[in-house]
């Protein structure tokens, strides 16, 4: 697949940074650019955009990982959004006390 940024049909960037597989087969890629969700068995992508509900809040997508909910935790250049499938809403997370998650995140690893 190629990047061709103004075809929602197409990856919104050619630089991948991070990529998570949910549940249904899904295939979340993270970019220098957005973020996109693949459905292999559809052969569609589907692009959330940034600063909106239905996005995430900075276009840099540095880490992803889904969890056992379903629920997609980005990191972004500008924080950490958690995405609910369910709502297809994603949620900016800022963190308590000293942990602050409004920063560039760039990994991200579930407790087992």
């Amino acid at each position: 697949m190629k990047s061709h940024p103004f075809d929602a049909t197409s990856f919104i960037a050619g630089l991948v940074f991070a990529l998570a597989e949910d549940s249904r087969g899904g295939i979340w890629v993270g970019s220098e650019a957005g973020l996109d969700r693949i459905d292999p068995a559809a052969g569609k992508i589907q692009r959330f955009p940034v600063g909106s509900p239905q996005g995430t809040r900075h276009a840099r997508i540095w880490a992803l990982t889904v969890d056992a909910a379903d629920r997609v935790w980005v990191g972004t250049h500008g924080g950490l959004d958690l995405y609910d499938p369910t709502t297809g809403v994603f949620a900016p997370l800022s963190g308590a006390g000293k942990v602050k998650l409004d920063k560039s995140i760039n990994a991200i690893t579930q407790d087992r």
